[in-house]
């Protein structure tokens, strides 16, 4: 899992969590939204850094119980407890931060797993939520602030006719279900002689619970002691489950046997769940083999290109990752064809910004705008791969149809620097002589760079209790033109995104009404120093050569650090390794100056509060008519 904040146990026993997401990510292929888990034995959720997450839909993997979308999650807590009616007594509650909201997650029993679907509970201004817990008297309590915000407790009581006495564990129709799959469970890890029998028998359930834990049943005992059964199984469910547990458990030597298996099965022959098993099988035989087993798979996938594009996305993705590892003839002008049919098309992010408010995130709302070119960016991902069979017009076609993407498609925070760091790996296949005339086709994003208007003035040295009072005074029938101009007039706009307005250098502001208070929104811009985010400080690194080093950190590891020292183009990273540093810490002074707003006059500073309140909406209430 990236970032699990908390964890519950529901009346069974079993254990959920709200995991996070990576923002940045929004709207390339390897995004995955913030998600309700269902943790089991074994589980793996499979997180990676940057672009290695993997897919929910691995065989090994897995998945989410409830996808939510972008979000920040804190705390959870079931409801048991809780004098509400008995649906929200059983409740997963589940708190997001950056959207100021307690979802009601309700759970159902599926398999031996479940399915959920989820409303908003709790939400409104200034509830930063961290954490919350059902009281001794039948209430709710939760908590706001962090990030140095003002914090504050609430309680949240039902007043209704509904019966609220406490909901007792009820029997449902997947008991049995969960009790297989918990049968199986208690072999992880164990040499257990009855386990070998046990997990064969289930290793092609349709039920993907049953089947995740009837393969990690069979890895924890000796390879020798189910191998044979495996290699000679006839069921094709069963063996490809089976085909994988060995490919992730035998030594490289034996790969092959494993592969020679799984090419006698067919694409276009297996059901759904088995065909992406059966490609995640080739994958991790391609990548613990040798060319032995390429030879005896790439033509298994030649036979695969004759029907490509599939009517499943993952298919064509995972296929997409095949072609070019095993250098597929043909592959790359198909794949060209297919990046080129991808106009954009907005992701499934859960309901949360669709539904629940217009006035959404900096990286949403450009989805929203202008749909990220999500399968395009993996096919050129993957096209860094083929190294050789390429005609000058492919490769012009190739950079082309990036230099459009980039030019007329909107994602998240790294999405042009997801596309540059693709086109520079492209660039480094092509021979040196050739290089020059596809790196003309350069990646430039659409602009929105104009001139800063002016403040009318005269302007003053503006403090916080001035600016309280001010507010307190007179924040109605502002002007929501005037407000969107000093917006830009305070230079906000080159570091601060509001919905279509701005750069994503600092914190985004559009729901920055909804999140803080007042007096929280004022102290940040008079003091930017007082309370920095750590994920918007800088580090300071002295070198054992006396060299200094600034930048926000991106990534650390035992051998070394990635800045990024130019905040304009967070994709350009600095390395330092380990050994090389002297001494770090972070910077108490914000990237954020003094005295932004002491260029304002009275009522320049008030409309820009208003703009800065209403999210860029001109239909706020605290604006006139």
């Amino acid at each position: 899992m990236r970032n699990s904040f908390d964890l519950a146990f529901n009346q069974q026993g079993e254990l959920f969590t709200y995991d996070s997401d990576m923002e940045w990510d929004l709207g390339a292929p390897w995004y995955r939204p913030t998600r309700i888990c269902h943790l089991v034995s074994g589980g793996e959720f499979g997180w990676r850094g940057d672009v290695a997450k993997w897919p929910a839909y691995y065989e090994d993997s897995c998945g989410a119980v409830l996808n939510i979308g972008p979000g920040s999650p804190t705390g959870v807590v079931f409801g048991y407890g809780a004098k509400f009616p008995a649906k929200y007594q059983r409740a997963f509650f589940a708190c997001d931060w950056t959207f100021a909201a307690i979802y009601a997650v309700h759970l159902e029993p599926h398999g031996a797993s479940y399915r959920s679907r989820f409303e908003e509970f709790v939400g409104g201004r200034g509830l930063p939520v961290t954490d919350l817990a059902i009281g001794s008297d039948g209430a709710m309590y939760f908590v706001v602030g962090g990030r140095r915000l003002g914090s504050a407790v609430y309680r949240v009581r039902y007043q209704g006719e509904e019966n609220v006495a406490p909901v007792q564990p009820v029997s449902d129709a997947m008991v049995a279900a969960r009790e297989t799959r918990r049968a199986l469970e208690s072999h992880h890890g164990l040499e257990d002689p009855l386990a070998v029998s046990r997990a064969l028998e289930h290793l092609g359930d349709s039920d993907r619970a049953i089947r995740f834990a009837a393969r990690v049943a069979l890895e924890s005992q000796p390879v020798d002691s189910w191998q044979t059964e495996v290699l000679a199984e006839q069921v094709p469910a069963k063996q490809i489950n089976g085909l994988l547990a060995l490919a992730r458990k035998v030594d490289s030597d034996q790969i092959d046997q494993v592969a020679r298996r799984l090419v006698l099965h067919d694409l276009g022959s297996l059901g759904d769940w088995q065909r992406l098993a059966w490609l995640r099988c080739l994958q991790l035989c391609v990548a613990r083999g040798n060319d032995s087993v390429r030879r005896v798979v790439r033509p298994a996938l030649e036979r695969a290109l004759v029907k490509y594009p599939y009517e499943e996305v993952a298919v064509n993705r995972e296929l997409a990752r095949l072609f070019c590892c095993l250098q597929v003839d043909g592959a790359t002008e198909q794949m060209l064809v297919h990046m080129e049919q991808d106009k954009g098309k907005r992701p499934t992010l859960g309901k949360v910004g669709f539904e629940r408010n217009a006035k959404y995130s900096e990286s949403v709302r450009d989805i929203l705008i202008a749909a990220p070119l999500i399968d395009r960016m993996h096919d050129a991902q993957m096209l860094v791969w083929m190294k050789s069979g390429w005609s000058k017009n492919q490769r012009r076609r190739y950079f082309q149809l990036m230099a459009d993407a980039v030019q007329n498609s909107k994602g998240g925070y790294w999405y042009v620097d997801f596309w540059s760091r693709i086109r520079s790996a492209a660039l480094e296949q092509i021979p040196e002589s050739s290089r020059s005339e596809f790196a003309a086709i350069e990646l430039v994003a659409a602009s929105q760079e104009t001139e800063l208007p002016t403040p009318e003035g005269p302007g003053r040295k503006w403090t916080t209790e001035e600016l309280l009072d001010a507010v307190s005074a007179g924040l109605q029938d502002r002007d929501f033109a005037n407000g969107q101009k000093m917006y830009s007039a305070a230079k906000c706009v080159t570091c601060h995104r509001l919905g279509t307005l701005g750069k994503s250098l600092g914190p985004e502001l559009t729901q920055i009404g909804e999140r803080f208070k007042i007096r929280d929104i004022i102290e940040a811009t008079v003091l930017p120093n007082k309370a920095i985010s750590d994920q918007y400080a800088v580090n300071v690194f002295l070198t054992v050569d006396g060299n200094v080093v600034t930048g926000r950190v991106i990534s650390r590891d035992s051998q070394s650090v990635s800045i990024a020292t130019n905040l304009e183009r967070p994709g350009e990273l600095t390395r330092l390794a380990s050994d090389e540093i002297e001494e770090s810490h972070v910077s108490k002074v914000s990237t954020m100056p003094k005295g932004l707003l002491d260029g304002l006059n009275r009522d320049e500073v008030l409309d820009l509060i208003a703009y800065l309140i209403s999210g860029g909406d001109s239909q706020h209430p605290v604006f006139g008519r």
